[in-house]
């Protein structure tokens, strides 16, 4: 356990914490005890919840609300208004909660409580971090700089752990994270989770990477019986974050490291995100802007080679793109809403959006997706068993990768170059030349098909039909038994009955 210096303590107090997301990063919750005020701290990965809420004898703080109503006795009530916001966003995230009252303190943010006020102030930002991008960058110092911090942050986060269990998918992603375990000297172990007869078989991919790095693998399948569609994992928490088919992915990972005796899951989650993977033409107008007309066309070709249209049809994208000046709406769903519900509820605003004026579009589309990483870890079970770490989503890897323009990332045509650049010596040649993945469509679709009846029964009876919040007519169309449901409209479904799930949870708390 390494001791802070007085001197160091009084600095940060002092800087209302900014120095101390300056000096260090991990997942923390730092308290700070000032003359007249106590300051709370999140890190700016965000890898530890904090919520708070109000009580009739100050502030109470916990990691999930459940715990904060048990300790503080505090009383609690759904925020329809922030439901109906939960039903249209995807991914939404801001301060603002599903139960009245309870707040969630953002990542990179501190919490200043004092006799008079309590305020929110923002301490790190992606926009700080850009860097010059009109200074030219040579990709193989990029690629080292990445290569760097990656296998420097596992190494920190895995320090703890006697026997990290990789969940690997077999992607690029979750590859350089194992490549990464292998330089940090870690004993790890490696998982390879199987998901429905129809998705891909990532399996022979996965293999490859941890026998290259010498890790024992194990492969495990999916159940659909593992999945009860009655349950939330989110039932402690204040919005309806869990997603049903996740039920099955914490076993499967739960089996394997009780076979394997692990007591750490490292996952790659977040690099499609910070490593740039960007499937549009972003990185062609940021190098417009910063190298001008040759750069722009360059990065146009690029794109298109990655996409695999033509260079007329990228430079077509693109012309139209730089002519847009509406900004783009947070990605939502409307489907399956009753009519008076397809309104787009206005999102309240995350410290880090919008974006000061003059930030490159691709920066700004980054600072989004950041925004979408967040708690995606936060209702897994699996985090029972041993700590979930993410190195792709820790403060130093994004910072880095935030300084490297956004157009080498999709250099000579490769979605995630620099990053690929930086393990190629460690991976196998298979992986360094995959563009895609497969996903858990198939299995979620299974999961829809078996619990179809009892689907129908929850969301025609439940909380969300009681508030008219969905549209019965087509939801009862979809789930009889003659019905096509199509794979989009099954995940839909899905989420409507997680949130209705979560919905009762609360409810038959509150009375």
């Amino acid at each position: 356990m390494r001791t802070i210096s007085p001197d160091a303590a009084r600095d940060w107090i002092a800087s209302g914490g900014r120095d101390l997301v300056e000096t260090f990063w991990g997942s923390y919750i730092a308290l700070l005890v000032g003359k007249d005020h106590l300051l709370v701290v999140r890190d700016p990965s965000g890898a530890i919840p904090c919520y708070y809420a109000s009580t009739a004898g100050g502030l109470v703080l916990a990691s999930d609300a459940e715990r904060a109503r048990s300790a503080a006795a505090l009383p609690v009530a759904i925020d329809w208004a922030e439901i109906r916001s939960e039903l249209q966003h995807i991914g939404r995230r801001t301060a603002r909660t599903a139960l009245a009252g309870f707040s969630e303190l953002l990542a990179g943010t501190a919490l200043r409580i004092s006799e008079r006020e309590t305020r929110v102030a923002k301490l790190w930002s992606p926009y700080r971090f850009v860097g010059d991008w009109r200074s030219s960058q040579a990709p193989g110092d990029a690629a080292q700089k990445v290569r760097e911090v990656v296998v420097r942050t596992v190494r920190a986060l895995t320090s703890d752990c006697l026997r990290p269990l990789s969940e690997i998918s077999g992607g690029v992603d979750s590859s350089i994270v194992t490549a990464a375990l292998r330089l940090a000297g870690a004993d790890a172990r490696c998982v390879t989770v199987r998901g429905g007869d129809s998705d891909l078989d990532e399996r022979p991919y996965a293999k490859s990477v941890a026998d290259r790095c010498g890790f024992a693998w194990q492969p495990v399948a999916l159940d659909v019986e593992d999945v009860d569609i009655r349950r939330s994992d989110a039932f402690a928490l204040p919005r309806p974050s869990a997603r049903a088919f996740a039920q099955a992915v914490d076993e499967a990972s739960l089996l394997a490291a009780r076979e394997m005796r692990c007591d750490a899951f490292v996952s790659g989650g977040g690099g499609d995100n910070v490593f740039w993977y960007f499937q549009n033409v972003l990185p062609a107008l940021d190098r417009l802007r910063c190298q001008g007309v040759g750069g722009f066309l360059a990065t146009v070709h690029d794109l298109a080679w990655m996409s695999g249209v033509s260079r007329a049809e990228a430079l077509r994208l693109s012309v139209r793109r730089l002519l847009r000046h509406a900004p783009r709406p947070w990605p939502h769903d409307i489907s399956l809403l009753a009519p008076d519900v397809r309104r787009i509820e206005p999102m309240p605003l995350h410290p880090w959006l919008p974006a000061p004026p003059g930030t490159l579009p691709g920066v700004q589309a980054y600072a989004r997706l950041l925004v979408l990483m967040q708690g995606q870890y936060e209702a897994a079970r699996r985090a029972e068993a041993g700590v979930t770490l993410a190195p792709l989503l820790a403060q130093p890897v994004v910072e880095t990768c935030l300084a490297i323009p956004s157009w080498l990332w999709c250099r000579e045509g490769r979605n995630r170059a620099v990053a690929r650049a930086a393990f190629a010596d460690l991976l196998p040649s298979d992986i360094l030349a995959r563009r895609s993945k497969g996903g858990f469509d198939g299995f979620a679709y299974a999961v829809f098909l078996r619990n179809r009846a009892a689907i129908r029964e929850m969301l025609l009876d439940g909380a969300l039909a009681r508030r008219d919040l969905l549209d019965r007519p087509e939801v009862e169309r979809l789930l009889s038994g003659s019905a096509e449901v199509s794979n989009l409209l099954a995940n839909r479904l899905l989420r409507l009955v997680s949130i209705e799930v979560w919905l009762a949870s609360w409810i038959a708390r509150l009375g």
